[in-house]
């Protein structure tokens, strides 16, 4: 098996992880949808009572930076642009940094960044979380700072109460 199906096999494990992860949450619902190969974002998740989506785009590796292309950001975006119906509709960019084995020295860590609707930019995330988007006007990096409105925070920090406002979207 080579790098590639190990790298792709790993990003699919990420995708199914958030997956679920959402849909233990009460009222909400997430669906992958196919990612890159189809032009769909990778994830949707949806609160229909209190009309709140999510459209996630998910990146895993062991390198130190994971990068999400202009592109990828804009197709969310026009995802959340179409679901107009919904109130509360927000980008969410996940980052997965797989161990380096036994002698790497490097845990797994996660991180969850909220992209703000201003336009599409390259975004790096690094192994530390941070993340940054590359400005087009001047091509320098301004800091993303870390979602507090995404459903999940893989230590279970967050909910998704923090996106909509409404206390009960969690089941709390």
């Amino acid at each position: 098996m080579g790098r590639n199906s190990v790298s792709r096999d790993r990003g699919y494990a990420f995708e199914n992880d958030m997956v679920r992860q959402i849909n233990r949450n009460s009222g909400w619902q997430a669906f992958r949808l196919g990612g890159t190969a189809v032009e769909l974002p990778d994830i949707l998740a949806i609160h229909n009572r209190h009309k709140t989506i999510q459209v996630y785009e998910l990146k895993s590796g062991q390198d130190g930076n994971l990068y999400v292309r202009a592109s990828q950001v804009q197709r969310c975006i026009d995802w959340c642009d179409r679901l107009a119906a919904y109130d509360f509709r927000h980008v969410i960019l996940s980052f997965r940094f797989h161990s380096r084995g036994r002698n790497g020295r490097r845990k797994k860590a996660e991180y969850n960044f909220e992209y703000p609707y201003h336009g599409a930019a390259d975004v790096k995330c690094n192994y530390n979380g941070e993340c940054r988007a590359r400005r087009e006007s001047t091509g320098g990096w301004v800091r993303l700072p870390p979602a507090a409105s995404s459903i999940t925070d893989f230590g279970g920090r967050a909910g998704p109460h923090k996106v909509c406002g409404h206390a009960d979207c969690n089941g709390a």
